[in-house]
């Protein structure tokens, strides 16, 4: 962020002032970016409120505590349901109605192998998508809604005119 040439737009929180900076963020009306490895479940950004999002590291949880372990040793998958859900609650927390938009960038390239394999959906490299799988023989973890709105990129698309989306873009 700091040399970013961009960097007056960002707005980042630190662990003691995330909630008052997700305010700052809301009231905005100028493009901002809201810079945050804390802001995920558990956060709303509804309709005009955020129209992308980008995450930068697939959210495997922090395996080395005590409940962790006892709970993967009840259920060796629970760390990636856990994942899962993650992913799923981040992804939606930009999108919350039906007449809502946003997207969301997975730069992880760890998404490839957990969508792979627990998703319903193999990955098919020749023609860069996720394709149905014929047997279930694997743990299914990711709901299809979500495995139909995943696309894979090398690079990042074009954004669609502003007029097109009626946006009107002023810059503080």
């Amino acid at each position: 962020m700091e040399h970013s040439r961009y960097r007056d737009m960002f707005l980042a929180n630190t662990s003691g002032n995330t909630l008052e900076i997700v305010k700052e963020f809301r009231k905005t009306k100028t493009p901002v970016v809201l810079l945050s490895p804390s802001v995920g479940t558990g956060f709303d950004f509804p309709l005009d409120a955020a129209r992308y999002q980008i995450i930068s590291k697939v959210p495997f949880p922090v395996m080395t505590g005590g409940i962790i372990k006892a709970q993967m040793k009840d259920d060796p998958e629970y760390a990636d349901y856990l994942t899962a859900q993650t992913l799923i609650q981040t992804y939606g927390r930009t999108n919350r109605a039906e007449d809502d938009f946003s997207e969301t960038f997975i730069v992880d390239d760890h998404i490839i192998w957990f969508l792979d394999k627990y998703s319903g959906f193999k990955y098919n490299p020749d023609l860069e998508c996720f394709e149905k799988r014929r047997s279930h023989d694997r743990t299914k973890l990711l709901p299809g809604y979500f495995m139909e709105a995943m696309k894979v990129s090398s690079g990042v698309p074009a954004p669609p005119p502003l007029h097109e989306i009626g946006a009107e873009i002023t810059y503080r």
